[in-house]
C-alpha cells in the first residue's frame, strides 16, 4: 500500500443520490486510480418539531402517572425528499458499488449496521406514521444493499453485520486499507465475512 497524505483540499462533497456509473459528468472527481472504496453512506433523519412539543407536554401527566418523564419512542423522525433509505441506503450503494466495479477499485468495504435481518427494529420504523406507511426500513435497505454486493462479487467485507450467512466473532479487526491504519476493537461483534476482498 502507498502512504497518503490526505489534507482538506482532498476532500470531496459529493451526492451519492446523483452519481451515475454509467456518466462520466457522474464520478467525482479523484477517484480514478484509487485502489479502495469504503462505503458509510447512511440516510440522515431529523426530528419532527411538532413530536418534541407533544413529548415535552405530556412531562406531566407521565411523572403523575409513574411514567418516565420522557419517553425517547415518543420523538418522530421523518426524512427529507430524495434522502429516504431506499434512495441513500440501497440506490446510493448499489451505484456506488457499480462505480468502483465500473473504475477497476479492487477493495470495498462497506460498513453497514447492526440489525438488518429483523424488520422489527425500531430504527425500521423511523420515516413512517402510525400505521406503518411512508419511507422507512432504514436496516431493509442497507441488508439488501449488502446482498447486493455479495451477488455482484464473490470477495467482499461488511462490517458490522447481523447473523446471516457464514459468521465469524472477531473481537479486534484490522482495516487494512490504508497502510498506517490503526486497528479498531469491536467486541464480538458478528460480522459477515466473504474471503476479504474484491477482486474485479
Amino acid at each position: 500500500m502507498k502512504e497518503v497524505k490526505c489534507g482538506l483540499d482532498h476532500v470531496i462533497v459529493s451526492d451519492v443520490t446523483q452519481l451515475s456509473s454509467n456518466a462520466e459528468n457522474g464520478i467525482p472527481r479523484g477517484l480514478n486510480g484509487a485502489e479502495a472504496m469504503i462505503i458509510c453512506t447512511s440516510a440522515v433523519p431529523y426530528i419532527s418539531k411538532l413530536s418534541v412539543i407533544k413529548a415535552m407536554m405530556n412531562i406531566p401527566v407521565n411523572v403523575l402517572s409513574g411514567k418516565k418523564a420522557l419517553n425517547p419512542r415518543d420523538f418522530r423522525f421523518r426524512f427529507r425528499p430524495d434522502q429516504y433509505p431506499e434512495k441513500v441506503d440501497y440506490l446510493g450503494q448499489v451505484t456506488q458499488i457499480d462505480l468502483a466495479k465500473k473504475l477497476g477499485i479492487r477493495h470495498v468495504v462497506v460498513v453497514s449496521s447492526m440489525g438488518g435481518t429483523n424488520s422489527e427494529n425500531f430504527l425500521n420504523s423511523i420515516g413512517k406514521d402510525k400505521n406503518g406507511d411512508g419511507n422507512g426500513d432504514i436496516l431493509l435497505w442497507k441488508r439488501k444493499a449488502e446482498r447486493y454486493l455479495t451477488e455482484v462479487s464473490a470477495h467482499c467485507l461488511m462490517l458490522p453485520c447481523e447473523a446471516g450467512t457464514k459468521m465469524i466473532h472477531a473481537e479486534r479487526i484490522c482495516l487494512a486499507v490504508l497502510k498506517r491504519i490503526d486497528c479498531h476493537s469491536i467486541e464480538w461483534a458478528p460480522v459477515h465475512y466473504h474471503p476479504p476482498w474484491w477482486t474485479c
